[in-house]
């Protein structure tokens, strides 16, 4: 259902106009404000509703302060100093470690020296070149045929 929508009347324009002017008026003269007029568009009574200056009716589960600061619950300084005491690590320092702090075998640690060694090899995908012995590789390095003459360049410029 749709709610009934309130014409205004003539009158009921005028006195708003009236209205209006009045509060100008008092703040002209320094006066405070008069209250607003009674609702007449079925909002809902004056109280509930929230207004520019601050009047009116909040949620208290979102907007609740209670004893006038909102930051009451929150941390308001910062140490002076650098350090962390919640953060503290026990004291660890970085330094230059050497290889007697690794608990594994020296013998594995030399295993992995040779530079050389590619340990994903024996999953690459062999190809021709590498299935060739050195008899057969040479067939690349060969010429096949010699360097020819140009005919028409100059005999300087051989």
């Amino acid at each position: 259902k749709m709610a009934a929508v309130r014409k205004f009347t003539t009158e009921d324009v005028e006195a708003q106009i009236q209205d209006i002017q009045n509060r100008k008026a008092s703040l002209a003269k320094g006066g405070p404000p008069p209250p607003p007029p009674p609702a007449q568009d079925g909002l809902g009574k004056d109280e509930e509703r929230v207004r520019l200056d601050g009047g009116g009716y909040f949620d208290s589960d979102i907007y609740d302060i209670s004893n006038g600061n909102k930051y009451a619950n929150y941390v308001q300084s910062i140490g002076v100093d650098d350090l962390d005491e919640e953060d503290d690590d026990g004291g660890t320092t970085l330094g230059k470690k050497g290889t007697n702090t690794y608990t594994a075998p020296q013998l594995f640690l030399n295993e992995m020296v040779d530079k050389d060694h590619d340990p994903m090899a024996q999953y690459k995908r062999p190809t021709i070149a590498d299935r060739e012995d050195e008899y057969r590789a040479r067939r690349i390095m060969q010429v096949i045929s010699p360097e020819r003459m140009d005919p028409f360049a100059d005999e300087a410029g051989r």
